[in-house]
């Protein structure tokens, strides 16, 4: 029953609706089943998002008194509830205080020589790790982790971690490698009919669509993903889900659809820990109230998600971009100046997408503020390093602005043809369009009638 439990949290919301922490554990239990009573326990409450209740008793479980149990029983208990522990601390974004539980976990396990618990701690490291932008130190964990877990022939955790290895392909840009990981995760979980691990796998192919694919694919795996979480009561892992495709919405620029999906999206996990969810939901709010020149709630929204994103560089640094161009937007540029310079610095050790939201934002920041050939030099790199074909799109779209600007209007329009193109190859559809429309226009306006009778059959597409 409590296996049951674990691997199907649709029973979780049941246990959420009250304190169950407070129930006693039947007094007809020997002493092993009654920690795996409150074990299991404490993982419902973590599959329900219910993350004050699962510190709790994880934090029982950690300070475990020793009377009338054995060393072996007693460190096994204490170690599951330091891991406990950092998953919680894990899912609220706190990942230093995660990463002292973990090692606190492993050290125990170790000691026991605990090979499940020691696989399930190193996985949990590489997670740590990854949120930290460590993508090397992450698959270093995860590989650690793996081959404990296929000696011990756990399939469940062994998927979970070719899952995890999937992800840090993803992170890094190694697409490839990332879908073979993917696809062989969700054949796995499928055949061991492990449905938690299923929507895991379906997220995962869902983000690298997102990043070297289509949107439409990315939807379609994003979506099944939601689906299996809804029917199993991951409520975390839903919002999460639905969190997706919300910003699959907002890649398409369809501003206004992804914009009432973020705001239903807020008022799930405003009363809820759901940690970097949370950040995502409200780093989608400001850019699409940016976008809807909502200037005062896109900056209350960016400063919420920032609060969220602070143990996560890559994320804290897109939101100060987004932190930036709001700032500059409401001409306040002297601050905007300070956030797009600080994004800018601290982007240099990350990855690309942080580090062409960085150029892009403080390009135009320069541009705008007569700083022509540096802003315009930032503007090019932007394009050229972005990793994905709608931020690289959205990049040549903010070039071609900056040179319409300083006037010249041909290289504008010859970089918002390109922006449409890149628009068009992952059916970003409204973005392709509108970019086409403004290309359209210019085209007119220079007498480039080559360049409107091209722009005019792609729109008749």
């Amino acid at each position: 029953m409590f296996e049951l439990g674990v691997n199907n949290p649709a029973l979780s919301k049941l246990y959420a609706e009250t304190d169950f922490s407070s129930v006693d554990v039947p007094a007809a239990c020997d002493d092993d089943l009654r920690l795996d009573v409150r074990r299991w326990r404490a993982r419902m409450f973590v599959n329900g998002g219910e993350l004050q209740r699962a510190e709790r008793e994880f934090e029982s479980l950690a300070s475990l008194d020793g009377e009338g149990r054995s060393e072996t029983v007693l460190v096994r208990a204490r170690a599951d509830g330091f891991a406990g522990l950092s998953e919680v601390e894990r899912y609220r974004g706190s990942f230093e205080r995660a990463r002292e539980y973990a090692r606190e976990a492993l050290e125990r396990f170790s000691r026991i020589d605990d090979d499940v618990g020691r696989s399930d701690v190193l996985n949990a490291l590489g997670n740590i790790k990854a949120r930290n932008d460590d993508y090397e130190g992450a698959r270093v964990n995860y590989e650690r982790a793996l081959e404990i877990r296929r000696s011990v022939g756990d399939e469940a955790k062994i998927a979970s971690t070719i899952a995890n290895l999937a992800r840090t392909e993803q992170s890094v840009g190694s697409y490839e490698p990332a879908r073979e990981y993917a696809r062989e995760s969700l054949r796995r979980q499928r055949k061991i009919g492990y449905r938690w691990g299923e929507a895991l796998s379906l997220s995962i192919l869902g983000l690298i669509e997102i990043e070297d694919g289509t949107l439409d694919e990315a939807e379609r795996y994003t979506r099944a993903a939601l689906e299996v979480r809804r029917e199993i009561g991951g409520q975390m892992g839903a919002a999460s889900s639905a969190t997706n495709l919300a910003e699959i919405q907002f890649q398409r620029g369809d501003i206004e659809s992804a914009h009432e999906q973020f705001l239903e999206l807020k008022n799930v996990v405003d009363s809820q820990q759901y940690g970097w969810v949370n950040g995502g939901v409200y780093h989608g709010l400001a850019d699409t109230h940016l976008d809807r020149s909502e200037l005062d709630e896109a900056l209350t929204c960016a400063e919420r998600a920032a609060s969220y994103c602070s143990n996560n560089e890559s994320r804290l640094v897109e939101v100060l971009a987004v932190q930036a161009q709001i700032r500059l937007a409401q001409e306040a540029f002297d601050d905007a100046r300070t956030v797009a310079e600080r994004a800018h610095e601290r982007a240099a050790a990350l990855g690309d997408e942080p580090k062409a939201l960085a150029k892009m934002t403080l390009g135009d920041m320069y541009v705008r503020s007569g700083e022509t050939d540096d802003g315009l030099s930032l503007l090019a790199a932007a394009t050229e390093s972005a990793p994905t074909a709608v931020l690289e799109g959205r990049c040549r779209r903010q070039y071609a602005g900056a040179l319409r600007e300083v006037g010249n209007a041909t290289e504008a329009l010859a970089e918002q043809r390109r922006a449409t193109t890149c628009f068009s190859s992952v059916e970003a559809g409204v973005r392709a369009r509108k970019t086409a429309l403004d290309a359209l226009e210019l085209a007119r306006e220079l007498d480039d009638v080559d360049a409107a009778d091209a722009l005019e059959a792609r729109l008749v597409r």
